[in-house]
């Protein structure tokens, strides 16, 4: 098994849909879910790999690619969801709780420190080091985020951004009246140097048949509005994060895993989020399917836990935890042709727990 780290550098701007009112919501990066499904649709259309479609979507067996979700960078600094570990920095002056709770991402840098078993001493240290970018949201170190205010925009409130959203109006053309309905969509833009990055594990050969595919979906665009030119990119092979690549010798400390893609935990896996030490999220997920040449059609909804959460330890089995869901609308059934899945498997980092530390 591989692992390889690649860098989406957006060449216009990205709507992946939020649940919301209407198509105003956007999400400023893209649930592995969701990139596992547009690799899948575009997959399809490749000749050369359509044999290789049934052992890539088989619920019966493991997955043949593990990938994390696509999550936002700067300049040469990863940006990953920031843990959900029972770990709260002593606040410095004129900083309440709710400064640390508005962090949702940190640097590759402060993630590593997060998972390796910092004390309570350390991780103070590693808060007073920090700088904060985008209007709170983003921890960076002091070395990371001074070189990246030199490189980013900033907006009417000298705050540095990586990315940002704006609101778009756009029309629909009822095709049986012709009477016109204004709606608005939400767009993702990234600064200069920004954009995604995401990791893939695999066998070499499926990882290859994989950058064949990413290539189509650079120029086709990711995500939604790609009829008017929106998520294209140009895709780079990056190193992985050595947290992905070196593995975590287990103590008698508490250990858990960190969630890097959504998980869709098959029966016997609910235990892991019953773990003492368990902290996570759940998403509702819905849509609509993307076969091509077939009208879509509106997904079952399916629950999934999200990214950055923490659960329990895994069982001996090297098989990653979740499982492909079955999202098929019983009706779409005799004329649709083929199931809908939907990808659950869950991409994770060990995690080692300092023997004592703050509560959150």
């Amino acid at each position: 098994m591989e692992t390889r780290a690649y860098r989406l550098q957006m060449r216009s701007p990205l709507h992946v849909g939020e649940r919301g009112i209407g198509n105003e919501q956007t999400l400023v990066y893209i649930p592995s879910d969701t990139l596992f499904s547009a690799l899948v649709v575009a997959w399809s259309t490749v000749p050369s790999l359509q044999a290789s479609l049934p052992d890539l979507i088989n619920p019966s067996a493991p997955p043949p690619l593990l990938l994390t979700s696509a999550f936002p960078y700067a300049g040469d600094v990863r940006l990953l969801p920031r843990p959900a570990l029972p770990l709260t920095p002593t606040l410095l002056e004129n900083e309440t709780a709710k400064t640390v709770k508005r962090v949702e991402w940190v640097s590759e840098t402060v993630f590593a420190a997060l998972i390796s078993g910092i004390d309570q001493a350390a991780l103070d240290l590693q808060w007073v080091q920090k700088i904060l970018l985008q209007a709170g949201i983003v921890w960076t170190t002091l070395k990371e985020g001074s070189r990246l205010k030199a490189q980013l925009p900033q907006n009417d409130s000298d705050e540095h951004l990586i990315w940002w959203t704006d609101i778009v109006p756009r029309v629909t053309i009822d095709r049986i009246t012709n009477a016109s309905q204004i709606y608005h969509v939400g767009r993702t833009f990234f600064a200069d140097s920004c954009g995604l990055w995401f990791a893939a594990r695999g066998e070499a050969h499926w990882l290859d048949r994989m950058e064949h595919v990413l290539a189509l979906k650079a120029v086709e665009g990711i995500g939604g509005l790609r009829s008017v030119g929106n998520g294209q990119f140009i895709f780079h092979q990056d190193s992985a994060p050595s947290f992905l690549t070196d593995t975590i010798v287990t103590t008698g400390d508490t250990q858990g895993e960190i969630l890097l893609s959504r998980l869709a935990p098959t029966p016997g896996e609910i235990g892991r989020l019953r773990a003492s030490a368990a902290n996570y999220r759940l998403v509702l997920i819905g849509g609509f399917s993307g076969t091509p040449g077939v009208n879509p059609v509106v997904r079952r909804q399916v629950r999934m836990v999200a990214e950055g959460s923490f659960i329990g330890a895994a069982t001996a089995s090297n098989q990653p935890p979740g499982q492909l869901v079955d999202v098929t609308p019983p009706e779409t059934i005799p004329w649709l042709g083929h199931p809908i899945y939907r990808y659950g498997f869950g991409f994770t980092v060990s995690v080692r727990m300092a023997a004592q530390g703050g509560q959150e």
